[in-house]
């Protein structure tokens, strides 16, 4: 990461973390590294593989749930204006 993105990543990461967003806390950054709080153990991909599928399916929907509710944060804080749109790859 370059400086300039790490900083835009922390920016990010401190405005969805105040709309409450399920994003991991921001501790600290410099110079091109971040460094987060912790999300815990076992990550999502272990759990799924070790759980019955009507588990995994009930994990899957909170993972989407967790993911749906990260871009509603978004929008509600303003992250377009932070953060760059993609088309085809290319940032415009």
């Amino acid at each position: 990461m370059t400086a300039a993105t790490t900083e835009r990543e922390a920016a990010v990461l401190r405005r969805l973390h105040a709309a409450g967003a399920p994003v991991p806390r921001l501790l600290a950054f410099h110079d091109g590294w971040l460094l987060q709080e912790s999300a815990g153990e076992p990550r999502l991909s272990e759990r799924l593989s070790a759980v019955p599928t009507p588990e995994a399916e009930r994990l899957l929907r909170e993972a989407i749930q967790g993911l749906a509710d990260i871009h509603a944060a978004g929008r509600s804080v303003g992250l377009a204006d932070v953060v760059p749109s993609y088309a085809h790859g290319e940032a415009t």
